[in-house]
C-alpha cells in the first residue's frame, strides 16, 4: 500500500492504493502557500515546506479516531530567509543516515540531519549550506542503495550522498558528499549547462524539473532533466500553445564512471510537430493529441521505479495540458536499428535520429544505448498539468491538474495500452 500526497494552498490530502482508494485530508497549518512535500525512504514521515519560510516534519501514527492512521507533527522550524520551494529526504536504505535537503529562492540549499535527541527544542540540525547563483527551484537526493549489502558497483552508481539542485538561471548543480560520515562537507561535482538558451538576456527558467533514475541496477547512474525557458513577455499562464517564446527540452544525463562527469546521452523528442500519428489508446486524449511535441513549458518529470521490467518508464507533465509516458529500453548501438530514419533537425544533438511514425510505436529515437519511445499521451485534465508521480512499484501514474483540481490515475492494461484507473477530487 502506498500513500500518494497532494499539496494545496492550505491543506494536504492523500489517498492510499488498495483495492479501494481511501482519501484523507489534514491541515498542515503553514502560514502561507505550501510549495512541496516529500516522503522519507520508508514512507512513514512527510516533510512540507512553505512561503512562510518553515519546514514541518510529520510522522504517520495510529493516533487517529478508532486507532486509524494519521499524520502527527513531530518538528518544525524556520529554515530559510525566503520562500522554501522544495524538500527532499536523503539516506535511508543501507546508509543509516537521516538527512533532509531544502531549496529556497534565497539562493541556497540547506542540508539538515536528524539527531537522536532534541537540541533547543529541535531534532533537525543544520549540516551544510550550499550557495547557488540564483533562486533554487527544486532539490532532490540521489536514490540510496537498496541495502548495505549492495555490490560495490551498484553502490558507486547509486550513492546515498549526492544531490541535485535546479536554479532559476537554468543550471542544474550536482553536489556530492565525499565522506558519508561527515554530511557537513559537500563539494560541487558539476554544473549542467542550461539546456535551452534564454530568449532574452534576462530570461529566467519558468520550470526546471528533474528526476533521478530510482533503479539501482540501471546500466549507469542516470539523471533526467527537463528545461523550460520563457521570455518575460510570455509569462501569463493562459498563453496559447503556439507561443514561440517558449522552448522545452528533456535531456537524459548519465554518469561516466571514468571521468566522473555527467554527460548528455539522449533527448526525449520535444520539438518535432511532424511526428504525429493516428495510433491511439482507449483515452479520448490519445485519439486527438498523440504526438511528441511539447508545445509549452514542462512542469514536472518523474522516473518510474523498476521492479523487474526490461525497460524504464518516464512521465512528463506540461503546461500544454498533456501527460506523456515514455518507454526507455537499454540496447547496445549495434543491436539498435531504426528503419526509415531521418536526421534530426537539432544539430546540437549527438547522433540523434528520429524514426518515421508507425503504429503502435510513436517517435522512436536512439543514440548511444537508449531507445526512447512515446507510448501514451493524455489531455484529460483540460489544462496545465502541474505534477506527475509514480507509485512505489512503478505501475500506476498519478497526474495533478493545475486548473481542474483533480488527480487522475493511469495504469497499463492487458490490452497493451495505458488507460484511466480513477479520478480523485480532493475537494
Amino acid at each position: 500500500m502506498t500513500w500518494v500526497p497532494i499539496c494545496s494552498n492550505n491543506y494536504l490530502s492523500g489517498f492510499r492504493e488498495t483495492e479501494m482508494m481511501r482519501h484523507r485530508t489534514f491541515v498542515p497549518e503553514h502560514g502561507d502557500l505550501v510549495h512541496d512535500l516529500a516522503y522519507d525512504y520508508y514512507g512513514t514521515r512527510l516533510a512540507t515546506c512553505s512561503s512562510d519560510q518553515k519546514i514541518k516534519v510529520w510522522e504517520l501514527t495510529t493516533d487517529g479516531p478508532g486507532g486509524g492512521e494519521t499524520w502527527t507533527l513531530s518538528d518544525q522550524w524556520k529554515a530559510h530567509d525566503y520562500s522554501i520551494v522544495g524538500v527532499s529526504f536523503g539516506g535511508g536504505g543501507g546508509t543509516g543516515l537521516r538527512l533532509l535537503a531544502s531549496a529556497s529562492l534565497d539562493r541556497s540549499v540547506k542540508v539538515w540531519e536528524e539527531q537522536d535527541h532534541e537540541t533547543a527544542g529541535r531534532r533537525w540540525k543544520l549540516r551544510a549550506t550550499l550557495a547557488t547563483a540564483s533562486g533554487v527551484l527544486g532539490v532532490s537526493f540521489a536514490p540510496a542503495p537498496a541495502s548495505a549489502s549492495a555490490s560495490a558497483s551498484v553502490a558507486a552508481q547509486s550513492p546515498g550522498l549526492r544531490l541535485a539542485a535546479a536554479a532559476q538561471d537554468g543550471v542544474v548543480r550536482v553536489f556530492e558528499c565525499p565522506d558519508p560520515a561527515a554530511p557537513s562537507v559537500w563539494v560541487l561535482q558539476q554544473e549542467l549547462p542550461p539546456l535551452v538558451p534564454p530568449k532574452q538576456p534576462h530570461a529566467l527558467a519558468l520550470a526546471l524539473p528533474f528526476a533521478w533514475c530510482p533503479n539501482p541496477r540501471a546500466p549507469s547512474s542516470t539523471l533526467l532533466v527537463a528545461a523550460s525557458h520563457y521570455s518575460p513577455s510570455a509569462l501569463p499562464l493562459n498563453n496559447n500553445n503556439n507561443n514561440n517564446n517558449f522552448a522545452a527540452v528533456v535531456r537524459i544525463y548519465s554518469l561516466n564512471q571514468v571521468s566522473n562527469q555527467w554527460l548528455p546521452v539522449e533527448y526525449l523528442p520535444d520539438t518535432d510537430p511532424d511526428l504525429d500519428s493516428s495510433s491511439n489508446n482507449n483515452s479520448k486524449s490519445n485519439k486527438n493529441n498523440f504526438n511528441t511535441a511539447h508545445n509549452d513549458a514542462i512542469l514536472d518529470v518523474a522516473w518510474a521505479p523498476n521492479m523487474g521490467r526490461s525497460y524504464e518508464l518516464v512521465a512528463t507533465a506540461s503546461r500544454d495540458g498533456n501527460v506523456r509516458i515514455w518507454k526507455l529500453t537499454w540496447s547496445s548501438p549495434s543491436a539498435t536499428k531504426v528503419s526509415s530514419a531521418t536526421p534530426s533537425p537539432h544539430n546540437d544533438r549527438p547522433s540523434l535520429t528520429v524514426a518515421a511514425p508507425s503504429a503502435p510505436a510513436i517517435a522512436i529515437t536512439t543514440t548511444g544505448k537508449w531507445l526512447v519511445q512515446l507510448v501514451a499521451c493524455f489531455a484529460d485534465h483540460g489544462g496545465p498539468v502541474a505534477r506527475v508521480e509514480w507509485n512505489l512499484i512503478g505501475t500506476v501514474l498519478a497526474s495533478c491538474g493545475a486548473q481542474d483540481g483533480k488527480v487522475r490515475l493511469w495504469k497499463y492494461s492487458y490490452a497493451d495500452s495505458w488507460t484511466s484507473a480513477g479520478i480523485l477530487n480532493p475537494e
